[in-house]
Parts: C-alpha cells; sequence; structure tokens
C-alpha cells in the first residue's frame, strides 16, 4: 500500500493561489485610471464597473460593506503600480473579498491538531 502525505499548510495554498490571481495578465482584470481613484462617485462606478464585468450581485447592505473592501484592494493595486514593479496587479473576481473570506474558500487547512493528513491509497477495481 502506497502512503501519500499532505503537508501543504493553507498559507503556502494562499500564497500561491494570490500570485496566479493577482499577476494575472490584465486582459482578465478590469483597468482603472487614476481618474477611478480620485472621489467616492468615481470609485463607486469603478466598483459598478468592475461587478458588471464579473457578473458579481450583492444584496444593498452586502454591497456597502463589499465597497469599503473594494476601494482598499483598488488602492492597493494602484499604489503598488506607481513603484518600480516587475509584474502587474489587476483587480480581478476576488476584488471585493477580504483576506480572511479569501482563506476561508480557498486555502486549504491543516487539522485542528496540527497534524499532517494522510491517505492510504488500495486499488479499488482490478483492470484487466
Amino acid at each position: 500500500m502506497a502512503r501519500v502525505t499532505l503537508a501543504t499548510t493553507g498559507t503556502f495554498v494562499l500564497a500561491v493561489a494570490l500570485a496566479l490571481t493577482l499577476a494575472a495578465p490584465p486582459a482578465i482584470c478590469i483597468e482603472f485610471t487614476a481618474e477611478d481613484m480620485e472621489s467616492n462617485d468615481s470609485m463607486w462606478a469603478l466598483y459598478e464597473r468592475w461587478s458588471a464585468h464579473y457578473e458579481v450581485a450583492r444584496d444593498a447592505g452586502d454591497k456597502l460593506r463589499r465597497f469599503r473592501v473594494f476601494k482598499e484592494t483598488a488602492r492597493s493595486v494602484y499604489a503598488r503600480h506607481l513603484g518600480d514593479r516587475h509584474y502587474m496587479l489587476g483587480l480581478n473576481s476576488f476584488a471585493d473579498m477580504t483576506m480572511d473570506e479569501f482563506r476561508d474558500a480557498f486555502a486549504c487547512k491543516r487539522p485542528a491538531n496540527g497534524g499532517e493528513r494522510h491517505f492510504d491509497i488500495t486499488q479499488q477495481v482490478r483492470c484487466g
């Protein structure tokens, strides 16, 4: 019997997922300019454009909370564009999620006891 050990931490998975999604080519990220960052109204218009692009629908209460998160993300992405970077960030489909929400949705979690996960692999069906 072969034994497979899954010792991947949530942090590693999160780092890889963020690297892949945030460094995605601009074609799959919504583009924005300095003018989009100038006022709350222009940021709201950007959020509405982003929502339409990714077909994100939120109820009124959740939309305001998500908008606050989105503004922080947009400002962070824009600030990184001002520096001399060798990579490109953009507003992808996760732009209105908090880091905790992203982790809960996409990162693997270690068992509560901190141990490794393992599964015994057995042949379920004989071939031939």
